[in-house]
This record gives C-alpha cells, structure tokens and sequence, in this order.
C-alpha cells in the first residue's frame, strides 16, 4: 500500500490512521512490535529482515512469531526496498512482517517523523489487547540485530525496566567508516564515564548507556 501526504503535521497524523489497514490484527500473544523505517535500502533490507525473522532465545531456539511483529514503513524510496521486502513478506508468510510504503513531503521526510509514525501504530495495534506493558522495538533497515535481541528486550522488561537501550556496532570490514565509528564510540565512552565521575548521578552510575540511537531500543507502552 502506498499512501501519500500532504498538508500540516496534523492532517498528515490523522490520514497516517490508515496507512497499515491491509496489516492482518495483532496476535493475541503480542508482546513486542518492532518498527523499522527505511529509505533506499534495497542493499540492506533482506539481512535487516533475516535478523528480524529468525529471533532466537538463549538457547537458541526460534521465539514463537505471535510474540513479536515488524512493522516496516518505506518511505520516499528511489530504489527497490518495497519490493524486495514484499517478496520477503511473501516467501516467508509465517513472519508476521507488515508493509506499508508511504510520499512524504520535503519537510516532513526524516527519519524522526517516520519514527514517530511507526511508533504510533505500534502503540496502536499493542493497545488492541489492552497490554499496558507491550514493548515498543525500533531498529533500522540497514541494521542486523542480535539473534536474541527481542528475548533480551523481553527478559529486561520483566526485569521492571521501561526503556533498553542496546550497543551498535559497525561491521567487522576495514573501511574508513568503521575506523570513525570506533573513534567516536570511544570518545563518548570516555566522555560518559567521565562524566559519572564529576558528576556521579544515583539512578545512572557507571558503567552505563552512551549510546542513544533508533537503530536498538525499546520502550514500553505505558512510558
């Protein structure tokens, strides 16, 4: 389904209410709805997928599918991501991987308003059930996520947390980027704890998160 938007903030978050109509109804057993915004990412969506689908516990057995869902938004793409991603939905039908593909205008086509979007009709179809605790998972279309990224996200929630955030890391490969990315995860690591030690805070002692990025984390409904 393709959806177009014009106009304010407002008419655009109301017309957004049926952009995942043709999306079947949530699991009775939903806990945890992943939402993953993508732009042009032909090269990277059918890993990102794969990581999503085979979701394991930590003995390495595949989690139930009615316990977790994706929601994938494509937006503005110049390439073949929603295709791609149909034939995925297509070749695995017991994924519970939903589609929408959306033309946002100029000034509302960034990666923070299609977040707040997917976040929205994941809260949506997570309070179908009534769940106060259902969870909230955002990662990216370029990105793999752990194998037991969702029985992580799970387990911490049981645990009584409200919000995970989660490591990310380059590939493995010798490039510039990685090269930067490792620089720059230093430095805020150090910066963090540095921080802990001037001004230690109660609640977030060291160690602690440093990274703050949609690419891994969660929260739960009732935040």
């Amino acid at each position: 389904m393709q959806t177009e938007y014009s106009g304010t903030l407002q008419n655009t978050i109301l017309n957004y209410n049926n952009t995942f109509d043709e999306a079947i109804a949530p699991s009775a057993f939903l806990k945890v709805s992943i939402i993953v915004p993508a732009r042009n990412e032909a090269r990277n969506i059918r890993k990102a997928l794969g990581a999503l689908r085979l979701q394991t516990d930590n003995n390495g057995i595949l989690l139930n599918p009615q316990l977790y869902e994706v929601l994938l938004l494509v937006n503005n793409c110049s390439d073949q991501t929603f295709a791609i991603a149909k034939n995925y939905q297509k070749k695995y039908p017991d994924f519970p991987l939903h589609l929408a593909e959306i033309k946002l205008p100029p000034k509302k086509a960034n990666i923070g308003f299609v977040r707040r979007l997917l976040m929205d009709e994941a809260y949506r179809r997570l309070s179908i059930n009534e769940n106060s605790k259902g969870i909230i998972a955002s990662t990216d279309g370029d990105t793999q996520v752990d194998a037991c990224w969702v029985y992580h996200i799970i387990q911490e929630v049981a645990n009584g947390c409200d919000a995970i955030g989660g490591r990310i890391l380059t590939r493995p490969n010798k490039n510039i980027s990685r090269i930067y990315h490792l620089r720059d995860v230093t430095y805020r690591s150090l910066l963090s704890q540095a921080e802990a030690l001037i001004d230690p805070e109660d609640h977030d002692p060291w160690p602690r998160h440093f990274q703050y990025f949609g690419a891994s984390m969660a929260v739960t409904c009732n935040v």
